[in-house]
């Protein structure tokens, strides 16, 4: 079982520093980068390392991209609500 706290505690690690090097990032080239990744996980020749590095830092894009569309998510109900305001003012 420590064994397994030891892993999860060193993939929350590492997470984040590949996070930080995604913020530059806008979504379109993440997500370009993340269809650049499924496509050489699919071809299936690389090794079972290649494969794990590769699904890592997929996640971490997928992740990001997440956050991303989140923050989008949340600009665009704020636009909404002005709106709406707006209009029962008028």
């Amino acid at each position: 079982m420590a064994g397994r706290i030891l892993r999860l505690n060193r993939w929350r690690s590492i997470k984040p520093m590949a996070a930080a090097k995604k913020k530059e990032l806008t979504f379109e080239q993440a997500k370009e980068k993340l269809d650049a990744i499924v496509e050489k996980l699919g071809a299936g020749n690389l090794s079972l390392d290649e494969m794990v590095k590769l699904y890592e830092e997929g996640m971490t894009l997928t992740d990001y991209c997440r956050k991303l569309l989140e923050g989008y998510e949340g600009r665009l109900m704020q636009v909404n609500a002005g709106m709406q305001i707006e209009e029962i003012q008028e």
